[in-house]
């Protein structure tokens, strides 16, 4: 129609129902779409987290609090929000980079060392102040994640809807994770 593709659901009384087709849509935190779903979860998540510091930029960017519960205090909300629903969604190269590269501008810029003014390479940077590397920590999670999918599997009965649940494909993910660090 002129408004957009629809599908025409048939209902019982002869009447139809029409849902619009959408190219994308945010469910779960998510992004869902046939088109590149990984690069648009991605944005989102960066785009969350960035809203997120910027909700706790009084603790975080700001001399109140010590260096290292500024780092603590990014770990557990900021970076949370930033791996959200990633590992069930999937990650590309060029997805897991940008993941890395928020990561480390947003540390940088909690110990207020910008790579213009420090010229130090970003691993140098985490281990100058002793700080997890966001990839290994996303690579860590990521085990985690795939051996309580594989224990959960082996407990199910086989008859167990969550059987028919496909799993995302953990060595892929981990190997991506391998070629960007």
């Amino acid at each position: 129609t002129q408004q957009g593709a629809f599908i025409k659901i048939p209902r019982s009384d002869g009447s139809y129902t029409k849902i619009r087709l959408v190219r994308s849509f945010k469910y779960l935190g998510v992004m869902l779409s046939y088109h590149n779903f990984e690069q648009e979860t991605m944005a989102l998540r960066i785009k969350h987290s960035d809203q997120s510091a910027h909700q706790l930029h009084r603790w975080l960017f700001t001399q109140r609090l010590s260096a290292q519960q500024k780092v603590r205090l990014w770990y557990q909300c900021i970076y949370t929000c930033l791996r959200y629903g990633i590992i069930a969604t999937g990650f590309t190269d060029s997805t897991l980079l940008q993941f890395y590269r928020f990561s480390i501008r947003q540390l940088r810029r909690i110990l207020r060392e910008p790579v213009h003014l420090t010229h130090e390479n970003n691993q140098s940077f985490l281990q100058r102040h002793n700080l997890p590397d966001p990839l290994l920590r996303l690579k860590s999670i990521c085990l985690q994640t795939a051996t309580r999918s594989l224990q959960r599997q082996w407990t199910l009965a086989d008859d167990d809807i969550l059987n028919l649940t496909p799993l995302p494909c953990y060595d892929h993910l981990l190997q991506v994770i391998d070629q960007v660090n």
